[in-house]
C-alpha cells in the first residue's frame, strides 16, 4: 500500500507518522481507507499533536478529498 512518512521537526519529541491509504472498488464505487499511525501517549506532545492532526484531518484534508472525487 502507498504511504507517506514523516518525523517531526522538533528532535526532543522524536516522533514520526506514517499515512497509509488504500482504495478499494465496491461495486460501481470505491472506498478510501486512510490509516495515520505514529502516536505515542506516553510521550507528552503526542496527544496535543494528535488532537491537531484531527482537526486537520476532519476540516481540511476529508474536504478536499471530497471535491476532487465530485470531479472525478
Amino acid at each position: 500500500m502507498p504511504s507517506l512518512r514523516w518525523a517531526d521537526v522538533d528532535s526532543a519529541n522524536s516522533a514520526h507518522w506514517t499515512v497509509t491509504w488504500n482504495v478499494e472498488q465496491e461495486g460501481r464505487r470505491a472506498r478510501l481507507f486512510l490509516v495515520h499511525e505514529g502516536f505515542e501517549s506516553r510521550r507528552p506532545a503526542q496527544p496535543r499533536a494528535r488532537t491537531i492532526m484531527d482537526g486537520g484531518w476532519r476540516t481540511h484534508v476529508m474536504r478536499a478529498l471530497g471535491h476532487m472525487m465530485e470531479r472525478i
